[in-house]
């Protein structure tokens, strides 16, 4: 339900902040809190705007860390970079072509 939920919104006239806000408190048990939509479009518009080389294979702006709100932490830092926050906040629906693969940071 979540996915068909996200999809539907992305398809609309909707501002993208209205859609995030609408994702995150929608289709995540605990909701995410609302202060991550600020990243989650910067993360977006990153993947967007840089489509073109990340299908080159360069994947550095996805590898930028953006702050987070005061008060939220991702895996102990104050910081996420795009590809995480695509990633844990499933964002795809919204990237401009969700057939390239995120590269993943190796632990």
């Amino acid at each position: 339900m979540g996915r068909q939920y996200a999809e539907g919104i992305a398809t609309t006239d909707i501002p993208l902040e209205k859609q995030i806000k609408w994702h995150l408190t929608g289709n995540f048990y605990p909701r995410h809190d609302i202060r991550l939509v600020d990243v989650a479009v910067k993360s977006i518009n990153i993947f967007n705007d840089n489509k073109l080389d990340i299908l080159e294979g360069d994947y550095s702006s996805l590898e930028e860390e953006l702050s987070l709100a005061e008060g939220i932490e991702f895996r102990g830092k104050k910081t996420i970079n795009p590809s995480e926050c695509i990633e844990v906040l499933r964002l795809d629906t919204w990237l401009e072509d969700t057939e390239i693969e995120i590269k993943e940071e190796e632990e």
